[in-house]
């Protein structure tokens, strides 16, 4: 079975050409716009890894990040931010929200699949 990445990302774009390339490289990937979007389906979607935006229109991405860690069904779920913030401050959302990496935006896609495979579960 597939394994499965969640993607919030409000720039719908960078969600589609980041979820076109991990189909390709064999992962189910489910993607949102938003961090109320995904948190309402968060818990049926069981991901092995989460790919999420720190800046999205409704919730900020930190904060979306510690409603997932509340869920029992998503503990230990590897996050990775994305985000154009200044590298400092993605550093320290990271340490807040126990993220296990992140990519500055604009990223590489070869260095996407690399972080994703390193950190999947």
């Amino acid at each position: 079975m597939a394994k499965k990445i969640v993607i919030i990302e409000d720039d719908i774009d960078l969600l589609e050409t980041v979820k076109i390339r991990l189909e390709k490289e064999g992962f189910t990937v489910v993607g949102a716009s938003t961090g109320i979007e995904v948190v309402n389906d968060i818990i049926n979607e069981k991901p092995n890894l989460i790919l999420l935006d720190l800046n999205l229109p409704d919730l900020d991405g930190d904060i979306v990040a510690q409603v997932f860690q509340r869920k029992e069904i998503i503990e230990g779920v590897p996050i990775i931010i994305m985000s154009a913030k200044e590298e400092s401050e993605i550093k320290a959302a990271a340490a807040k929200i126990k993220a296990v990496d992140y990519l500055k935006k604009p990223f590489d896609q070869q260095l996407l699949i690399q972080k994703v495979k390193a950190n999947i579960k």
